[in-house]
């Protein structure tokens, strides 16, 4: 992709996430506002590896009880809304939990489990998690 390219974002999904990491607002006519008259911001990205497919996300990557609680919100009727998620981590997913930070991380287990990217189940673990900095042009409001 040209480094002078442009991402520009609409909601559709239900998380919402990237939406209001960017700034930008969830009214439709207020986020189109910001596309026409917001500044470009260059955002750091993320690449995960698992096995030989490589995957690219914007937000965030989870593995155990984060992508066990995406993969069952994605499974549930979308009547249920917001509340579903709360919901789903209420019903006892309770695992060893560990915040790792770093440029590239290496995630494994013996054990089966779920590798969840922006929202959506791709595979289970071992993973390699990566930061692309500086990848993406998003539109952004303006400071």
């Amino acid at each position: 992709m040209p480094p002078q390219a442009r991402w520009e974002l609409l909601q559709i999904g239900t998380g919402g996430d990237t939406r209001r990491t960017l700034g930008i607002p969830i009214e439709v006519a207020a986020a189109i506002r910001v596309l026409v008259e917001g500044r470009p911001r260059l955002i750091d990205t993320g690449r995960a590896t698992l096995g030989t497919r490589v995957y690219h996300l914007v937000n965030i990557a989870e593995t155990g009880i984060g992508a066990d609680v995406s993969e069952r919100v994605n499974r549930m009727p979308k009547y249920l809304g917001s509340s579903s998620g709360s919901h789903v981590e209420d019903v006892g997913l309770r695992r060893k939990m560990e915040l790792l930070h770093g440029a590239r991380v290496e995630v494994s287990s013996p054990a089966t489990v779920l590798v969840q990217l922006d929202g959506e189940v791709v595979g289970q673990l071992p993973a390699t998690f990566e930061v692309v900095p500086q990848a993406l042009r998003f539109m952004a409001p303006k400071a």
